[in-house]
């Protein structure tokens, strides 16, 4: 509650109780003042009129001309004549509905004044006539006080206004600085780091500006040094210094995600490259025309094979480069790995010889387990091609069934309309509590015949343009049956934030809008440094809809992360093996300390993996060893 909030609460209780004060004291002071004032008026009214009855005529229709002239010129409620008897002689009564129409019932029963009379013996000589009582017309008296109130009132609730508004007034004037101050703390919390260059001239808020600015200064430093140490640790860990192709560093971290079981590229194809000898090369043409010849070298396998985002090109050692495929078929990897053949040997023709020999492998890669049984591949399906000298490349046959692209097409469409997408929900825990934080979706087709697991369809849905129908449906079930109290994941891939379908996915947005609690959509690294547009356009459309983001994939390989302060992320996945360096764990530990950002260690599967992690300041993990933990 805002600070002019509870002033204006106390404001309003104490005016409150004044009012009440006020109407107990001056009001009952002003009625008790007015009934005697009426009292006064009806005992002169019956000293005149008794003495007009008595100077008339002593007979009754005398009696009742009197009473009506004096109660049609004077203001009475009734007056009564009665006789020596006690009888009523002649009784004169106001209609009670011009008293009720004048006044709200509600105020005749606040006040309830009772009846106001006075009476006198009417004689004539030494003869008594009867008995004059007259009753003051109490209207008069309540439209007075209920004048009075009114006018009370008005002048309280006005003074009540004024005083708010001065009040208003001041604290916009007086405490402007603070409500710079509470901006600037709030945009902080959204990593919007906010300099104030106007010091505020209050003491108590000039301390607490240059604090916090203070403050600010020092996590937007560590930002940028987190910012600096990520970037150099890019191009020092992850980048070949000759031909700026990735290095094996970053080969393994990324076969590592692409291995994953979730993944959208978990089988593909590899193409390998050696050049034997190389120290006899350097002998024969020398080091820089050797480093010439692989740079253009690099140039021609980059021209080749870049032509998908997903390819990985890398120079794994001075002499060896290897080329992951992952959405590619056997022959179009053929037809590559041909024209490579040609091109390189074009390029070398000058250089080989019986000892300098260019070798090419390809292998398809599927179901490897983890990084090093896809190397072990790699070195054999290299050494086969040192074996078969005579071709232009030798290709390492996997046996394995492949669905039609036909069929998978029908699966996949029935899979939409008859709700065949079954949602896996996978645990992400905590460490210090032993219990799930997060879950995290991922999907399957599961049908009466079989059961398809993401990565055995998620490649030919590529291949057959069905990413966008497949998520958006996806989307919707999720928002639909989300019944969980804990946070739940949804992984965007890079390809489908490439083509985003903004309307549709608004209008998804707008039909589930209920659904929309607990909601995290989860970008990948990636996707920021290949789509920023797209990414921006996506965090304000999830920003308008309440939905949080997170970050998986993440590997250090963006240029900037300013993107982690447009909004912030509820957290950052990063794979076990990014966590083995210990400059990208300082790194990674400077982010999370300066915007607040949780970091999750994903690929944990074992005693070993959960091993490693200890003394790194990280507590959340994914993984199969999460089976054990709870």
């Amino acid at each position: 509650m805002s600070l002019f909030r509870q002033i204006s609460i106390l404001l309003l209780v104490v005016f409150t109780l004044l009012f009440i004060l006020i109407l107990s004291i001056s009001f009952n002071e002003i009625k008790n003042s007015a009934k005697e004032s009426l009292y006064e008026n009806v005992q002169n009214s019956v000293s005149n009129i008794s003495l007009s009855i008595t100077n008339a005529n002593a007979d009754e229709s005398t009696i009742k001309t009197v009473l009506n002239a004096s109660f049609d010129n004077g203001n009475y409620e009734k007056i009564v004549f009665k006789n020596l008897d006690e009888s009523i002689v002649y009784e004169r009564i106001k209609k009670e509905e011009e008293i009720e129409n004048s006044i709200p019932s509600w105020f005749l029963d606040f006040v309830q004044i009772n009846e106001v009379s006075s009476s006198s013996t009417v004689s004539q000589g030494w003869s008594v006539l009867g008995n004059l009582e007259v009753f003051a017309d109490r209207e008069t008296l309540y439209l007075q006080l209920y004048k009075i109130f009114i006018n009370l009132s008005i002048t309280l609730v006005s003074l009540f206004i004024f005083t708010l508004a001065i009040i208003s007034l001041l604290f916009r004037t007086i405490l402007k600085p603070l409500l710079t101050i509470k901006k600037q703390s709030d945009m902080a919390l959204e990593n919007k780091f906010i300099y104030q260059e106007k010091i505020p001239f209050t003491k108590e808020f000039k301390s607490v500006t240059i604090s916090i600015n203070s403050m600010i200064e020092k996590i937007q430093n560590m930002f940028n040094h987190a910012n600096e140490i990520l970037k150099r640790n890019r191009e020092l860990l992850y980048i070949d210094e000759l031909t700026k192709l990735y290095n094996r560093k970053y080969l393994i971290l990324k076969t590592s995600e692409y291995l994953e079981e979730n993944s959208m590229n978990n089988k593909g194809y590899i193409i390998s490259i050696i050049i034997t000898k190389i120290d006899l090369l350097n002998k024969k043409i020398g080091y820089d025309n050797v480093d010439k010849l692989f740079l253009k070298a690099a140039n021609i396998i980059t021209d080749e094979t870049s032509f998908q985002d997903a390819n990985i090109i890398a120079r794994t050692n001075a002499a060896e480069f290897i080329i992951i495929l992952p959405r590619v078929n056997e022959k179009e990897v053929k037809t590559i790995a041909r024209q490579l053949s040609i091109d390189l040997n074009n390029l070398l023709e000058d250089v080989l010889d019986e000892e300098i020999e260019l070798y090419l492998g390809v292998c398809h890669y599927k179901d490897e387990k983890n990084h090093s049984e896809l190397l072990a591949k790699i070195d054999y399906t290299l050494n086969q091609s040192k074996v078969f000298q005579g071709n232009d490349s030798y290709y390492l046959n996997n046996s394995e069934i492949h669905e039609p692209k036909r069929s998978f097409r029908e699966i996949i469409n029935l899979a939409k309309e008859k709700e065949e997408f079954n949602i896996l929900y996978r645990d992400i825990v905590n460490l210090d509590t032993k219990q799930s934080e997060y879950k995290t979706i991922s999907f399957e087709i599961k049908n009466k015949d079989k059961v398809y697991s993401y990565g055995e369809f998620i490649g030919t849905v590529l291949e057959l343009d069905l990413l966008e129908e497949i998520y958006l449906k996806v989307i919707e079930k999720v928002l639909r049956q989300n019944i969980f109290d804990k946070k739940v994941a949804i992984q965007i891939p890079s390809d489908f934030i490439a083509n985003m379908p903004f309307e549709k996915l608004r209008k998804i947005f707008e039909d589930q809008k209920s659904f929309n609690k607990n909601i995290i959509f989860e970008l990948e690294e990636e996707s920021f440094t290949k789509y920023e547009f797209n990414c921006i356009v996506f965090l304000n459309m999830l920003d308008d809809y309440g939905f949080d983001i997170a970050i998986f994939n993440f590997m250090g390989i963006s240029e900037e992360y300013d993107y982690l302060k447009i909004k912030k992320p509820e957290y950052i996945k990063v794979n076990k093996r990014f966590l083995h360096s210990l400059e990208s764990l300082d790194a990674i530990n400077m982010i999370k300390n300066s915007l607040g950002i949780k970091i999750i260690a994903t690929s944990i599967n074992n005693e070993e993996d959960l091993k490693s992690l200890e003394n790194k300041n990280i507590n959340l993990i994914s993984g199969k060893v999460i089976e054990k933990l709870i």
